[in-house]
């Protein structure tokens, strides 16, 4: 039986295990290849992420500016929530409905009203 020695075994094997089983940093990260991922790629990767997010966000989520002089009521598959102030709010469209009211003070015009007196002069 032939013996093998220490400067017949390839790079590949001569690293050392460690003790406790755990794999190490170099076993965890793959070694770069020929066909490595380009930068260009990455970054339509990530522009392709970011898109399929947005479309998500639009598909179920809806959002509404709230002024200062408004007030909004949150209701939950018709119940109520609570009261929500001035600021950009977002709600799931399925589930949520949000009222605005105005809360500004208006002049409200009521036309006098003629009584008719016991000897019927107006």
């Amino acid at each position: 039986m032939p013996v093998l020695t220490f400067d017949d075994v390839p790079l590949e094997t001569q690293t050392q295990q460690p003790k406790s089983g755990a794999l190490t940093f170099d076993e965890l990260i793959p070694k770069k290849t020929a066909q490595q991922i380009q930068p260009t790629e990455i970054f339509v990767y990530l522009f392709l992420a970011i898109l399929a997010a947005l479309f998500v966000q639009a598909l179920f989520f809806r959002s509404i500016t709230i002024y200062d002089f408004q007030k909004g009521l949150l209701y939950r598959k018709g119940a109520f929530i609570k009261i929500l102030g001035a600021g950009k709010h977002y709600y799931r469209k399925s589930s949520s409905v949000i009222h605005v009211i105005d809360t500004r003070k208006t002049l409200v015009n009521l036309p006098g009203q003629e009584i008719l007196t016991k000897d019927n002069v107006s």
